[in-house]
């Protein structure tokens, strides 16, 4: 559910001796309370110049931007696209750019949509704050852009001097800092633009943000240091959403997008190689079946594993649907797998583990131990390893194979 303004109209632009003043015309999805439909609000903003009109202000690149506030540059396109939160200069070279203003306006729609405001109302109140109310930074130089000496001295000085208010004292009210650029490389960044893309309802923006990067070779570290932080941070959100908005299917979806994808290339560079595939028959000796929970078996992390395994040269599956014991054991007797990986709660589920040993009493069975808890206890735990590290659970798999 997102929530909207009802009361009101919105400036009419009427005035004759305003005829002159050029305006910006930005429109806002917004959710009418009795009538239960998304309809425009049109409002009016003077603006400073005409927005065809070059201009000398200083001003940064949506790249410039994405790398200092940690917003994922499909996110601000988006933002610009639906909110409005435009680019307000133009360079000569008909460029647009983003002022220090403008950068504040975005931080704090960023600011809020991270509290869990629905972004249409996190936006309406970023244009609606006025200017000597937000929280500006000089625009900082990037490397390889020169600042006019002037510019310069300016930053130094905003630099060196402590804020204050009249009175001379510091001014202690909290202020929204650009947070420190980072590289859109560094799974910090990753992280902060696959929530913030989700928390939006962009799967494309996403999945720019999960998507594996060409030198990015290990499925198992890409989970633990970007999916699954993503995945956590959004769990950890409250979130008001309209039916069929779901930030975590989102990410989730996003995620297994960008284990697909990575795997047709993998499979691609080998088969140019001449190399057998994940799908070549050759591998099937090296089958490891992994068992989700019964209530949700096609987690995310499984098929993360499974992607590790699968550069690691087994052949990997992960199991799907409603699984029996017996239906278990018709799969056992079908498959032959060399290996078994159970989450916990497949672990737990009476009959499982009997029915795993009546068919496969010497199969190397590994239990993914969530952290903090105790150990199952089995009657017969024969070549049963509960482990409770992702990326152990991986390395000795590959280890009995």
């Amino acid at each position: 559910m997102r929530f909207g303004s009802d009361s009101g109209q919105p400036p009419t632009g009427d005035d004759p001796n305003a005829a002159s003043t050029p305006a910006q015309v930005l429109q806002f999805p917004v959710i009418r309370p009795v009538e239960g439909a998304r309809e425009p609000l049109l409002i009016d903003f003077p603006a400073a110049q005409a927005p065809d009109s070059p201009t000398e202000e200083p001003g940064l690149a949506i790249a410039e931007v994405s790398r200092q506030l940690g917003v994922a540059s499909p996110t601000l396109r988006t933002w610009d696209r639906r909110y409005g939160l435009s680019p307000s200069v133009r360079t000569a070279g008909a460029h647009r750019r983003y002022t220090a203003t403008d950068i504040a306006r975005i931080q704090l729609m960023r600011t809020l949509t991270l509290e869990g405001l629905a972004p249409a109302d996190a936006a309406r109140i970023a244009l609606l704050t006025p200017e000597k109310e937000l929280d500006i930074e000089p625009i900082l130089p990037t490397p390889g852009r020169q600042s006019a000496p002037d510019e310069r001295q300016n930053l130094d000085k905003a630099r060196s001097e402590p804020s204050a208010d009249k009175g001379g004292a510091q001014n202690e009210r909290p202020v929204l800092r650009v947070l420190p650029g980072l590289p859109p490389d560094s799974p910090a960044f990753r992280i902060e633009a696959a929530v913030d893309a989700a928390l939006e309802f962009n799967l494309s923006g996403c999945i720019d943000a999960l998507s594996f990067a060409r030198d990015e070779a290990d499925p198992t570290r890409w989970w633990v240091e970007i999916a699954r932080p993503a995945l956590t941070a959004l769990a950890e959100r409250v979130v008001l959403s309209l039916p069929g908005e779901s930030p975590i299917t989102i990410a989730e979806t996003a995620t297994h997008r960008a284990l697909d994808d990575y795997l047709h290339r993998y499979d691609a560079e080998r088969a140019n190689l001449g190399l057998p595939t994940m799908r070549h028959p050759a591998r099937l000796n090296k089958l490891v079946l992994i068992l989700g929970d019964p209530g949700h078996p096609e987690t995310p992390a499984a098929h993360a594993l499974a992607a590790g395994l699968i550069i690691g040269g087994a052949a990997a599956r992960v199991v799907t649907g409603s699984l029996s014991p017996r239906r278990l054991g018709e799969l056992l007797n079908l498959t032959k797998p060399a290996a078994l990986i159970l989450t916990y709660g497949a672990a737990r589920t009476p009959g499982f583990i009997e029915e795993i040993r009546s068919h496969l009493p010497d199969i190397p069975v590994f239990i993914d131990l969530p952290k903090g808890s105790e150990p199952l206890s089995f009657d017969n735990a024969t070549a049963i390893h509960q482990i409770s590290s992702f990326e152990a659970l991986k390395s000795q798999t590959l280890a009995i194979l």
